[in-house]
């Protein structure tokens, strides 16, 4: 905007949204977006927040590596990513897609698997926390004066990490608490669907609030 032939920055858009999809399970988000507040770039930031329902990996693998060869018990299992997300938007023109973008930033993700074998008299739960990164593309489209259809097709990479549980821990750089028998980090990783890297695909809506 020129007034008085100096030039003023907008002032400041922000908006919340929330998302839902697909990133590496079904997932639900919560984000909130600034943009408009820089004046030499055209760009944009987004913290967002979400938790998505995960399969923790092999039942019977994780038993043998954090706690005993036992097989009996029926198997239960579950578990979880908690996920905080940063990215920069930038504009992009993508075919005809309107209002299209091009993010990418950090991410950290609390993971949580849970077993438990019925019968077995036995439950634990292993968890990580992992750094990473990720980048994508995003379109939106007005559905009102306010309210935005978004989509987004991302990708995110996680770095390995400790995987700890029971008293077991299994580190990258070969640093174990009680590791059990000769398992190594490697049989832990592969046992266990800790963040690692994975297709991201929501759907949402934004809603400016300013």
């Amino acid at each position: 905007i020129i007034v008085g032939g100096v030039a003023k920055l907008s002032a400041a858009e922000f908006r919340i949204g929330t998302d839902v999809g697909y990133n590496n399970g079904v997932s639900w988000f919560l984000n909130g977006t600034a943009a408009q507040f820089t004046h030499e770039l055209p760009l944009s930031a987004r913290l967002g927040m979400g938790y998505a329902w995960v399969n923790p990996g092999s039942a019977s693998e994780a038993r043998k590596i954090f706690i005993n060869d036992a097989t009996n018990g029926t198997p239960e299992k579950g578990g979880g990513v908690l996920s905080l997300r940063f990215d920069l938007l930038f504009p992009l023109k993508l075919f005809h897609l309107p209002n299209s973008r091009f993010y990418l930033g950090p991410r950290f993700a609390h993971f949580k698997g849970r077993f438990k074998y019925v019968g077995g008299n036995e439950e634990f739960g292993v968890i990580s926390n992992n750094w990473g990164l990720g980048l994508g593309l995003e379109s939106s489209v007005a559905i009102s004066p306010k309210t935005d259809l978004r989509l987004d097709l991302g990708g995110d990479f996680f770095f390995k990490s400790v995987l700890s549980g029971h008293d077991t821990s299994y580190a990258p750089d070969g640093d174990h608490v009680n590791p059990r028998k000769n398992y190594s980090y490697a049989d832990a990783d592969n046992a266990i669907n800790q963040p690692k890297y994975g297709l991201r695909m929501m759907i949402g809506v934004t809603t400016r609030i300013r």
